[in-house]
């Protein structure tokens, strides 16, 4: 199951289904740092889910930054008028960034293909990446392996949650686990 995927109820509530996650983090055999990861998830989940405001999606990023000890990570918000996504909040990128800054869709942008494709995208070496495009936010930032993982809201894909390193790092299964939301 995708995290942070967001379901309407019969009364129009907007709820997340996470009960897997809950049970994960109670599970002391997996560890301190999955159980870590795991309430990190769920406090970005539920922080996330009034995405009409900004704040707790920027608080949310802190926490996870803070949780996965990555120094950027940021939302990007899928627009399909402007055919772009664009970064809504954010963690460790220069000043004018957040709340400005787009990146495409598309196969050849790292987001854009985790929305096309509605699963995870990990590369460990961006700007040698035949595949992908390397855009001139992520070179300013010295952006080199990253994650991205589809954000669904009624089963639609709303936008990406991106983990990024400037330095070459494969990110471990525990976080992968995490951006994906998956034990």
């Amino acid at each position: 199951m995708k995290w942070l995927r967001a379901v309407a109820d019969a009364t129009g509530d907007r709820r997340v289904r996470l009960g897997h996650m809950m049970d994960r983090a109670d599970d002391t055999a997996r560890g301190p740092r999955l159980q870590k990861y795991h309430r990190a998830v769920l406090d970005f989940a539920l922080q996330a889910l009034n995405v009409s405001e900004l704040q707790p999606l920027q608080r949310s990023t802190e926490c996870a930054s803070r949780a996965m000890e990555i120094g950027r990570i940021k939302v990007l918000c899928r627009r399909p008028e402007s055919g772009d996504l664009l970064v809504i909040a954010g963690v460790g990128w220069k000043p004018g960034v957040v709340g400005t800054a787009t990146l495409p869709l598309g196969m050849r942008s790292p987001p854009g293909r985790s929305v096309e494709t509605r699963s995870a995208v990990i590369i460990t070496d961006l700007p040698r990446s035949d595949e992908f495009d390397y855009s001139d936010l992520l070179r300013d930032h010295g952006i080199v392996s990253l994650v991205n993982v589809p954000i669904e809201v009624h089963d639609k894909v709303w936008g990406v949650l991106e983990v990024d390193s400037s330095h070459h790092q494969r990110f471990d299964r525990t976080i992968r686990s995490f951006c994906a939301g998956s034990p």
